[in-house]
């Protein structure tokens, strides 16, 4: 008799609230969809956000990423490829959105990933639902450094693609106790043994 195992391809990155939204201020048109507010225009980042924390990584309450200067600092001394910084001021100084253009594919069937209220005036999905625990359709681990999924999690303009990294990247990320991250284990391809 067969059994099936999958072993970790990945971890998932997640921040801490800090307590502020990434569409809070006034959206130029065109950014959002006006039906579903679906982002339309992944481009757009504003040049002030109202936070406030000393994280080194959190989270908009619309699941946009934030980092620090030593997170940014940190990344660059370690050579971690595939992300990108995008400054902005602060309450207390600058931070960056955290952002991957390397794509990574979801296991959405196996994961049961529902995808709901399709809308008529921008052909995305409302709500996509079922991030967690996290499946990939890859058999090995995914290259060094950072990546995002090709599907976006969440309601409305807080929809976003998990942040991923490699199980090495995952070891020193937990070795220099980041603030405020989180980090769960992504299984890829069941295997028969």
């Amino acid at each position: 008799m067969a059994s099936m195992s999958s072993s970790v391809v990945a971890y998932a990155v997640f921040g801490h609230d800090n307590r502020s939204y990434f569409f809070e201020r006034d959206v130029p048109w065109g950014v959002l969809c006006p039906q579903c507010k679906s982002v339309l225009n992944a481009a757009y980042r504003p040049s002030y956000l109202p936070v406030r924390t000393g994280m080194d990584i959190s989270a908009t309450y619309d699941n946009v990423k934030v980092v620090s200067e030593r997170f940014v600092e940190l990344c660059r001394e370690h050579a971690l490829e595939g992300a990108s910084f995008h400054r902005f001021e602060g309450q207390n100084g600058p931070y960056y959105f955290i952002e991957s253009d390397r794509v990574v594919p979801f296991d959405a069937e196996r994961r049961s990933t529902r995808f709901e209220n399709k809308c008529h005036e921008c052909s995305n999905f409302e709500s996509v639902v079922g991030a967690t625990p996290p499946y990939l359709k890859l058999r090995a681990p995914v290259e060094r450094g950072f990546h995002r999924t090709d599907l976006a999690f969440g309601s409305n303009q807080g929809k976003r693609p998990i942040l991923v990294v490699d199980p090495e990247t995952a070891a020193l990320f937990k070795s220099l106790k980041l603030l405020g991250m989180d980090l769960e284990p992504v299984q890829g391809l069941s295997d028969a043994i």
